[in-house]
C-alpha cells in the first residue's frame, strides 16, 4: 500500500478511516494541515478502531490547527507512525484509550502551544514512544488515566510543563512508571 497525502489540506467536512487497517506499505500525510471539521481514526469500542500494524504512516510536520483529529482507540502494534515536527496549535487530537504495543511513534521536536491532544487510558504495554526535544504549553497534553507496563516512552531535552496526569503529583510517593524518561525537573519532590 502507497497513499501520498503529503501537504493534503483537510479544512472542513469529516473523514472517516475508521476500520481501516495500516498493514504495510507507507501512508503519508507528511506537512497536511488539520485546519477544521473531523478527520477520525477512532472506533466505537466494538472493533472498528484503525490499526497501524506494519506501515509507515507519516505525519511529520503536518499542522493541527482546528477542528478534531480522533485517533481514540486505535491500535499501534507494529511499524512507524511520525508526528515528529508536528504542530498542535489549536486543534482537539484524540489518543484516547489507543494501544501502543509494539511499534515506533515519534513526536520528536513537535509543539503543543494550544488546542487539547488526549491520551486519556491510553496503554503503552510495548515498543516506543518519543516525545523527545518537544514543546510543551501549560495544559495542552492530557495523559490522565494512561498505563504504562512495558513501553519506552521518552521525554528528553523537552521545553515546558510536564503534561497532565504523566506523573504522580508533587509530594506522592508513586513511583515513576518504568520505561517512562523524563527530565529531572518534571519529577515529583517528595515529602520529607
Amino acid at each position: 500500500m502507497k497513499s501520498r497525502n503529503s501537504r493534503a489540506q483537510f479544512p472542513g467536512g469529516s473523514v472517516d478511516f475508521a476500520d481501516a487497517a495500516f498493514s504495510g506499505g507507507e501512508v503519508l500525510f507528511r506537512n497536511a494541515e488539520f485546519s477544521g471539521g473531523t478527520v477520525s481514526f477512532a472506533g466505537n469500542g466494538l472493533g472498528g478502531s484503525a490499526e497501524f500494524s506494519g506501515a509507515f504512516v507519516d505525519f511529520t510536520a503536518a499542522g493541527f490547527s482546528a477542528g478534531k483529529v480522533v485517533l481514540d482507540l486505535a491500535a499501534f502494534s507494529g511499524g512507524t507512525v511520525s508526528f515528529n515536527r508536528a504542530e498542535f496549535s489549536g486543534t482537539r487530537v484524540g489518543f484516547a484509550g489507543a494501544e501502543f504495543s509494539g511499534c515506533t511513534v515519534g513526536f520528536t521536536d513537535a509543539m503543543f502551544p494550544g488546542g487539547r491532544v488526549k491520551f486519556t487510558g491510553a496503554r503503552f504495554s510495548g515498543g516506543r514512544v518519543d516525545f523527545d526535544d518537544a514543546v510543551f504549553f501549560s495544559d495542552t497534553v492530557d495523559f490522565a488515566h494512561s498505563a504504562f507496563s512495558g513501553a519506552t516512552v521518552t521525554f528528553t531535552d523537552v521545553h515546558g510543563p510536564a503534561p497532565t496526569g504523566l506523573l504522580p503529583q508533587h509530594g506522592s510517593t508513586a513511583p515513576i512508571p518504568n520505561g517512562l524518561t523524563v527530565p529531572t525537573a518534571w519529577r515529583p519532590v517528595s515529602p520529607q
